[in-house]
């Protein structure tokens, strides 16, 4: 079983599109090594806020992962047949599921649980290891992929379901999360409109994004609001944090207005700066290289994190500012030379 990243064939490589899956790969690996510490250590902590400060800057990395899938699988070069689509594409994202999600089962089971529970077992293979829920959100969006290719070949509705899927999803959804009095995402358990929601403003934002031109006026504002908001995310949830007395991830959700506008500044900082860097074939053989497994390496990452805290290395065993860094670097290296070995060797 291959695993290599689904959306885009090996002659259809867009260099700064492997980059930047590079960097958010790179940037779940921080997101989930900072989360240990973020979550056992009180805000009143110092080393804290250099855990927030991590985690808060490494939010963009699930967003633009899926804004990437729908460069590709929304695209009008890609002729979409629903068989080979269910058959070659989201099998196989089931396959990798239920192996993963079952390695990760019987790993946990022997490291965490006294007494085996056959119901038990099935149950978390089912629901899978914390990060797996990111392949379920993929099945999703590749599901209604045909679907949502009907809209983006209007340019008019696909401003439409971006507009209407920022304010029902987006802005209320982050308003409804800061202001408990005020529950806009009661309108959705009304009127149903799910179809709007979740990820999939994300997925047809890519394609969209991808796909325009921008001017240089909204790019610059685009690059203040990305700066502004992560900013923002990071100080918000210190300040929000100290102001409920308790740790507080409520800025840190991916569907929030400023994550969304750090999402969409970087996306549209690589497409409009970085796509003209000339990289020599070296940089651009090791690019593709990296850009390839990404996939692999988000699946298998959690399993060092589970191995170094085993032997009590974690992102605490010395100063946060250094060690989130340098053991994100170590776990991903890890991580990519198993996959390489996998993919090339064993599977």
């Amino acid at each position: 079983m291959k695993i290599e990243n689904p959306e885009s064939k090996k002659d259809s490589r867009i260099i700064y599109l492997d980059l930047l899956r590079i960097i958010c790969t790179f940037s779940v690996v921080i997101l989930h090594t900072s989360g240990y510490a973020w979550s056992i250590l009180p805000y009143t902590n110092p080393a804290w806020s250099y855990v927030n400060f991590y985690d808060g800057f490494s939010r963009f990395s699930v967003p633009i992962f899926i804004m990437i899938s729908g460069v590709f699988m929304l695209s009008d070069k890609k002729n979409l047949d629903i068989k080979n689509l269910f058959y070659k594409k989201i099998l196989r994202l089931v396959k990798l599921f239920l192996v993963y999600s079952s390695l990760y089962a019987i790993v946990i089971n022997i490291i965490y649980s006294d007494t085996f529970n056959s119901f038990s077992f099935i149950k978390q293979i089912l629901v899978g290891h914390y990060h797996l829920w990111y392949l379920y959100a993929i099945i999703g969006l590749y599901i209604i992929t045909p679907l949502l290719k009907g809209i983006t070949k209007n340019n008019y509705l696909t401003k439409y379901f971006l507009v209407t899927a920022f304010i029902f999803e987006i802005l209320f959804g982050t308003i409804s999360s800061i202001v408990k009095t005020v529950n806009l995402t009661v309108f959705f358990s009304k009127s149903y409109l799910y179809f709007v929601k979740g990820f999939t403003i994300y997925y047809v934002l890519g394609y969209f994004v991808f796909n325009s031109r921008i001017n240089k006026k909204n790019i610059y504002i685009l690059y203040i609001l990305g700066i502004v908001f992560t900013a923002f995310t990071i100080a918000g949830t210190k300040w929000y944090s100290i102001y409920t007395m308790e740790n507080n991830d409520i800025f840190y959700s991916f569907l929030s207005v400023n994550v969304f506008f750090q999402s969409l500044s970087i996306f549209v900082f690589f497409k409009e700066i970085i796509s003209k860097i000339k990289f020599t074939s070296f940089w651009e053989n090791l690019i593709k290289a990296l850009s390839k497994y990404s996939l692999g390496i988000y699946l298998i990452h959690d399993f060092f994190l589970i191995l170094f805290l085993q032997f009590n290395i974690n992102c605490l065993s010395f100063n946060p500012l250094f060690s989130i860094p340098l053991l994100s670097i170590v776990i991903f290296a890890l991580s990519y030379f198993s996959i390489f070995l996998l993919s090339n060797r064993f599977l």
